[in-house]
C-alpha cells in the first residue's frame, strides 16, 4: 500500500531533516473517536495514532505523540515540540509549514440541535453564536 499521510498533516522544519531518533507528532486533545483516544491525557488509538505510527514505520523510527490542547497546536510546532501533526487544515493554525495533500476530505458541516432552523448558507449564521474549536481559526466563517 502506498503511504500518502497527507491528511491534512503539516511536517514542521527540524530534526526530522537530520535523521531522527523518532518522530514526533502532536495530538490535538479536542479530537474524539474515530480521530483520536485518549486515556489518562495521553493518545492511545484511533486514526491519528494509526497514521502516526504508519508513517513512523515507513520512516523506520518509533513514533511519540505529545498530548495538548488545540489551542496550544501552532505554539508547539513553531517551538519545535513535534514533528508534525495531522487533521488539521492550514487556515486553522498560525505558522508557516510544510502541508501535505489531504486524504481525509474535511466536510465543513454545520451541525445544530433539531428544533434549530435550517441553515441553507453561511449568510443565515451572521449574527448567531456559532460553537468551533478553541485556538483555531475558520476563515470561511470569518469572511
Amino acid at each position: 500500500m502506498r503511504l500518502r499521510f497527507a491528511c491534512l498533516c503539516a511536517l514542521a522544519c527540524g530534526p526530522a531533516a537530520a535523521g531522527p531518533a523518532e518522530i514526533v507528532f502532536l495530538a490535538p486533545q479536542n479530537h474524539a473517536m474515530p480521530i483520536a483516544r485518549f486515556e489518562h491525557g495521553r493518545l492511545a488509538g484511533g486514526i491519528l495514532k494509526d497514521l502516526g505510527d504508519a508513517i513512523a514505520a515507513r520512516l523506520g523510527v518509533p513514533a511519540r505523540f505529545v498530548s495538548v490542547p488545540s489551542k496550544r497546536v501552532a505554539l508547539a510546532l513553531r517551538a519545535g515540540e513535534a514533528d508534525g501533526v495531522c487533521y488539521v487544515l492550514p487556515g486553522w493554525i498560525d505558522g508557516d509549514y510544510r502541508w501535505t495533500q489531504p486524504i481525509i476530505p474535511n466536510g465543513v458541516a454545520v451541525v445544530a440541535h433539531g428544533g434549530a432552523p435550517v441553515v441553507h448558507s453561511l449568510s443565515d449564521l451572521a449574527g448567531h453564536r456559532v460553537g468551533t474549536v478553541l485556538g483555531y481559526r475558520y476563515p470561511l466563517l470569518e469572511q
